[in-house]
């Protein structure tokens, strides 16, 4: 789509942001051959997306100490433990996180360590809720989710 109305393709690096109207915005905070995190932010409503993200990436973003907290964590490859150390959950401190896996996922995910990690924390999975829809006006959230 992108070609076809000639829209201009950049890949995304390390501190590009994308305003997407009405003050919110896209950040890339890290970017490499595996994907990005992205920070999603709108008034008062963060989410961070970890697309792809490489166990090197958590050291340049400090564990996500210069992030500070966010409405919602999307938890990285399906969970895989050390794609989410606990340090980064702790210091992100979600109000809510989301999982996005298979209830047959081959590999065995989440990974036990990932869900010890998140003992006290809100939590919605794909393989239990189903789809999980987020909606926000920047101040408050509201969610809501399919249960199969």
């Amino acid at each position: 789509t992108l070609t076809e109305y000639q829209i201009p393709n950049t890949p995304a690096r390390s501190g590009h942001s994308l305003n997407l109207g009405q003050g919110a915005e896209l950040r890339v905070l890290t970017s490499g051959k595996r994907g990005a995190i992205l920070l999603l932010e709108w008034d008062a409503f963060r989410v961070v997306l970890p697309m792809g993200a490489h166990e090197d990436d958590y050291k340049t973003l400090r564990m996500g100490t210069d992030i500070g907290p966010v409405g919602v964590l999307l938890l990285a490859d399906n969970g895989y433990a050390p794609l989410n150390p606990p340090a980064w959950i702790d210091n992100l401190n979600p109000q809510l996180v989301l999982l996005s896996v298979a209830s047959d996922d081959p590999s065995g995910l989440p990974g036990h360590e990932t869900m010890d990690a998140l003992g006290g924390y809100s939590l919605l999975r794909t393989d239990q809720h189903g789809w999980i829809q987020i909606s926000t006006d920047g101040k408050q959230m509201w969610v809501e989710v399919e249960t199969p």
